[in-house]
């Protein structure tokens, strides 16, 4: 079977996730029927661009895509909520519509006990539930739900077996690259400098766009499209880039463990001020993953962590 490519010229890489959502894309096309998906992504990688690129290929029979709802799960605090500003103005009535829950996660407790039986199976693809004594119907011929979150764990398993689950893979350097490329197109880089450039955006489209408008603003005041490796150099002091990306917080870190030697977790939050949850989950985690620290009871500096913390002082 040869699927088209629909999400090709607007989303760069991840080839195995394309093909799935041209799958299911291609299979909407033929049924009616978009299954209802969950992507589940660390921040950075573009969900919110491929919410917003699915809900672009869902046409209807006019040859337009369905009506488009983007809603934060942080804002759905409660079942009448749900019904009152999504359901009824949005779903009842048989509208064609995509409705698209970010930060999935956040949606209140009650809400997705009430979504389970919404988004349960059945052979007719119409399901239903009740609140406040009156029947809510879901068709879905007409209505389609994605949902997308960064921490899926604390969605209730019930929940998202319910779901066909789509993750992201790590991109790779050429693909990070064709990223800078897209959204710089007046700047020229020299002396394979993209390279260096890749090497700190943490594998994060979203930081790769960022650098690059930054950049373009950097050759907009220098009155020179030309990038190269003197440009860099002086584009990280101004910027303050140290390598790998490392932030102020996770250099902060490493350097505690360097003059102060293996530390617990909870005498880290208490040095760098945040709470024990924030350190693990937005600072240690990268740090880890590089190599840079490790974790023995108490948190260690690796000789690799060394050598960059060495680097990092050099700016």
């Amino acid at each position: 079977m040869v699927l088209k490519d629909y999400l090709k010229e607007e989303f760069i890489g991840q080839r195995n996730l394309r093909l799935k959502i041209n799958f299911y894309i291609e299979s909407y096309r033929k049924t009616g029927i978009f299954k209802n998906l969950l992507i589940a992504s660390p921040r950075g990688v573009g969900k919110t661009e491929l919410l917003n690129q699915i809900a672009k290929n869902l046409i209807q029979s006019n040859n337009q895509p369905k009506k488009y709802i983007l809603i934060n799960g942080a804002t759905i605090k409660t079942i009448g909520s749900f019904v009152n500003d999504i359901v009824i103005p949005h779903v009842s009535n048989n509208q064609y519509v995509t409705i698209a829950l970010d930060e999935s996660h956040a949606i209140e407790s009650k809400v997705i006990d009430w979504l389970l039986t919404v988004l349960s199976y059945s052979k007719n693809n119409i399901t239903s539930n009740t609140y406040d004594g009156i029947d809510y119907f879901f068709d879905f011929k007409f209505c389609s739900f994605i949902l997308a979150t960064t921490k899926v764990e604390q969605l209730p398993t019930a929940f998202t077996s319910r779901l066909k689950r789509i993750e992201f893979e790590p991109y790779k350097s050429n693909e990070l690259i064709s990223i800078l490329h897209k959204n710089s197109t007046e700047i020229k880089y020299q002396e394979n400098i993209e390279k260096e450039i890749i090497s700190v955006v943490r594998g994060l489209p979203r930081y790769v766009v960022d650098i690059a408008k930054d950049i373009e603003k950097y050759c907009n005041l220098k009155g020179n499209e030309i990038f190269d490796e003197k440009d860099w150099v002086e584009f990280k002091k101004i910027q303050n880039i140290r390598p790998l990306g490392i932030t102020v917080l996770e250099y902060q870190l490493l350097k505690y463990l360097e003059e102060f030697g293996p530390r617990s977790l909870t005498c880290l939050a208490a040095k760098l001020g945040l709470d024990s949850t924030t350190v693990r989950r937005d600072i240690e985690s990268y740090l880890i993953s590089h190599s840079l620290i490790e974790i023995m009871t108490k948190r260690y500096i690796t000789g690799y962590g060394l050598n960059i913390l060495r680097e990092c002082e050099k700016f």
